[in-house]
């Protein structure tokens, strides 16, 4: 096993921990968004330095592709999670909407702006 094998085995390792991670995170809780960016970060910038060594031969090697593979399917668990998390948020930011609609529909602030009636008959 040559040291840039090892590397990219030791990236690509790192890269699912970090899913996994994301996978495992509750995103209701507080902190979660921000540690859900933090992942996400993280899981850009080893794509970017694994972007160039798998470019190479190194994609053949068995256990690396088995490593990539599991990034992959891992990246799609993950991509239906947040999917999910979305619809979730959408339906809750819509019923806000809706009850703010129905709260100024039925009570209703009427304004009267101050005026002077100057009664010249008199």
């Amino acid at each position: 096993m040559s040291a840039s094998q090892a590397e990219v085995q030791q990236g690509l390792r790192t890269l699912k921990q970090a899913t996994e991670a994301i996978l495992e995170l509750d995103l209701e809780s507080e902190g979660g968004i921000e540690r859900l960016v933090q992942l996400q970060a993280m899981q850009e910038q080893l794509r970017k330095e694994l972007e160039v060594p798998l470019t190479s031969s190194l994609k053949e090697d068995p256990s690396i592709r088995e490593l990539i593979d599991s990034c992959l399917t891992l990246s799609n668990e993950v991509n239906r999670k947040l999917i999910i998390f979305r619809n979730f948020v959408s339906e809750q930011m819509n019923k806000l909407q809706e009850g703010e609609k129905s709260r100024s529909t039925y009570h209703q602030v009427f304004t009267q702006a101050e005026g002077y009636f100057i009664d010249y008959r008199k």
